[in-house]
């Protein structure tokens, strides 16, 4: 279930509800193609751009991901299942929740690089 609460991005916030068993969109497209341009690669259906769930053009640079995203488009039957393209909600959640907030979020990320163990000098295995 969603509520009408906004994020600090401006979008919506979504919680999810195991009760809310919502009917899957139809299919509506044919074709699920590639279109590049400077910007990178955008996926289309029919010709048209999908865009995320902030109306952003959903559009990567990195081909491989760009093909992954289209063949999880393509491989959708009947109804469009969207909990089953996790390349699509990654690339969405990075245009519409990460990019504007860029800066912060490296901010962030080095403010751990200090103290995190996530990087560490070890002697032994040797491996490391």
């Amino acid at each position: 279930m969603t509520n009408d609460k906004k994020d600090e991005t401006g979008g919506p916030k979504f919680r999810a509800n195991p009760d809310d068993v919502r009917p899957k969109p139809k299919r509506f497209y044919k074709q699920v193609t590639l279109e590049k341009d400077d910007q990178g690669f955008a996926i289309q259906l029919d010709g048209r751009p999908v865009k995320t769930p902030m109306k952003q053009n959903l559009q990567v640079r990195s081909e491989p991901l760009a093909q992954a995203i289209a063949n999880e488009w393509d491989a959708q039957g009947d109804v469009i299942d969207h909990e089953a393209m996790l390349f699509t909600k990654l690339a969405n959640t990075a245009i519409d929740r990460v990019a504007p907030r860029r800066q912060e979020i490296v901010d962030e990320i080095i403010s751990y690089a200090g103290s995190d163990l996530l990087c560490y000098r070890a002697s032994d295995p040797a491996s490391l």
